[in-house]
């Protein structure tokens, strides 16, 4: 007679608290004495999922008693998991270069703990996880660390400029309050928010890295943008001009722009197979760039480049904008709330 069990249990070990799956073969009996065949396999330690075959070579989980998570290959060293024991000391004084935002979620640019020193600099951000409503969202989906994580993977594979993900750490156990993710900094840059605010109704050119830039060449290299965004398959879903970097050595053209404008927060972002993305999320983008009337049409012509079907979506693109910015400007949060559920309901209906 031949039984087979398998069962799951969480065994305390060195290398932390981690799932292990037992195995358990009963073989036979002797003397009224079971023999048993045990296998032990080590699973994931908990609150970190699989890492993806297609990563391997460009990332590496690692796990220690109380934390663990991902990290690039490229910023790994041997005496880094030590360093790693503590992430709050990142942003202490001796690493800290200068504070983003304080608070609940925090960021900040810290000098990444080398030893010896390279002066290598990353974005180091905390997600707060204590209040209720974050712990009820993180039962159903990971945390913003985590989804930040794996969007900005998959965004460079499909060859989309994005800060480069270099560190992951999750605590260990169910019950924890703070995850911490490392992102590559930035190479000089302009936000497209500050060159957008420059343009007015008759505003020609715009002062961009010491000379002059043509607002018809940047407004027309966004539509491309977001053009080639959509065909690779990302719907931002916060694609606005505060999430968009521009390099300050860009030269105006238009074209390859994935590989040159830097794409930011995108933790919201909904990945699908190339060329594939609705309309309704497609026009949920472009909807969020903040350009003057006099801009629109011609940024979304350059968005559509000659396509029939998406210059007949002209009028339904001017609805939904009109109809965003009314949302965005009510100033009651519970009529915003109202105006954003019914807009969301009558698009996807």
């Amino acid at each position: 007679m031949l039984l087979t069990h398998e069962t799951s249990c969480t065994i305390r070990a060195h290398s932390g608290i981690t799932t292990w799956r037992v195995r358990t073969i009963d073989q036979g009996y002797d003397n009224n004495r079971s023999r048993y065949n045990i296998e032990v396999t080590v699973a994931s330690p908990l609150n970190l999922p699989p890492m993806p075959p297609r990563w391997q070579g460009r990332f590496h989980s690692y796990h220690s008693l109380k934390w663990c998570g991902w990290i690039a290959n490229s910023y790994w060293s041997d005496n880094l998991q030590e360093q790693l024991q503590c992430p709050e000391a990142l942003f202490s004084e001796q690493n800290l270069i200068s504070w983003y935002k304080q608070g609940r979620n925090r960021l900040a640019i810290v000098h990444w703990p080398t030893i010896p020193n390279t002066g290598l600099q990353v974005v180091l951000k905390a997600y707060g996880t204590g209040d209720w409503h974050t712990r009820l969202r993180m039962l159903f989906r990971p945390s913003r660390a985590m989804r930040h994580w794996q969007r900005a993977a998959e965004l460079q594979g499909r060859g989309i400029r994005t800060p480069q993900p270099v560190w992951l750490a999750v605590p260990q156990g169910r019950q924890y309050k703070v995850v911490y993710l490392a992102v590559e900094s930035a190479p000089p840059h302009l936000r497209l928010r500050e060159l957008l605010r420059a343009i007015g109704p008759e505003t020609a050119e715009i002062d961009f890295s010491g000379h002059k830039l043509a607002v018809s060449d940047l407004v027309t290299a966004l539509g491309h943008y977001a053009r080639d965004l959509h065909e690779a398959g990302v719907a931002h879903r916060d694609f606005s001009g505060g999430n968009i970097l521009i390099p300050e050595n860009w030269n105006g053209n238009s074209e390859g722009l994935l590989n040159e404008f830097i794409l930011l927060d995108i933790n919201r972002a909904r990945l699908f197979a190339p060329g594939t993305i609705d309309i309704y999320h497609r026009i949920q983008d472009l909807e969020r760039i903040s350009l003057v009337e006099s801009q629109q049409q011609h940024f979304y012509e350059a968005y559509a480049d000659g396509s029939a079907e998406l210059l007949a979506q002209w009028p339904r693109y001017q609805r939904y904008r009109h109809s965003y910015l009314r949302m965005r400007n009510t100033q009651n949060p519970l009529w915003r709330f109202v105006l954003k559920t019914s807009t969301y309901w009558i698009r996807t209906g």
